[in-house]
């Protein structure tokens, strides 16, 4: 496990070695007000998770933001699978590639938005990361230290 103080250098420099080593695993950032876990699969972002909350569910209200879907389905979506299969059922048009896209830009909104005023801490664990791979953006992560530059 790696860890230590983050800076906006600093996050640069572990994206990067993450990066280049292909590495697996949850990067959680420690800070008292945006808490993020990063998760990677073979050096590339597969899910961004802020403060606690289910990706399904802020991927779900994106859609109702969007006026895609009307309502939060009654009972909580526990995979983006079990998301697709409600959109189909109610109709809102949103398919597959849709779907993927709109998870793709929710897990970027995460990286750009990463909050380190204040100071913040990390730590790195390496693990086997449990994602959806039909939905997993797998972000490569050379564009983003490219604007975080």
């Amino acid at each position: 496990m790696d860890t230590g103080a983050l800076t906006q250098e600093s996050l640069s420099g572990i994206f990067r070695a993450i990066s280049q080593r292909r590495r697996q695993g949850v990067l959680e950032i420690e800070h008292p007000v945006a808490p993020t876990q990063i998760y990677f699969v073979q050096g590339k972002v597969a899910e961004v998770r802020r403060g606690g909350r289910s990706p399904v569910m802020e991927v779900c209200q994106a859609i109702i933001r969007a006026g895609l879907l009307a309502e939060l389905p009654n009972d909580p979506l526990h995979s983006y699978e079990e998301l697709l299969r409600h959109l189909a059922v109610s109709g809102s048009g949103v398919g597959g590639d849709r779907l993927r896209m709109i998870i793709k830009h929710r897990v970027l909104d995460g990286l750009y938005s990463i909050n380190l005023d204040g100071g913040a801490y990390y730590n790195f664990k390496v693990l086997m990361v449990d994602c959806e791979r039909e939905f997993a953006p797998m972000i490569s992560i050379g564009q983003v230290l490219l604007d975080l530059v």
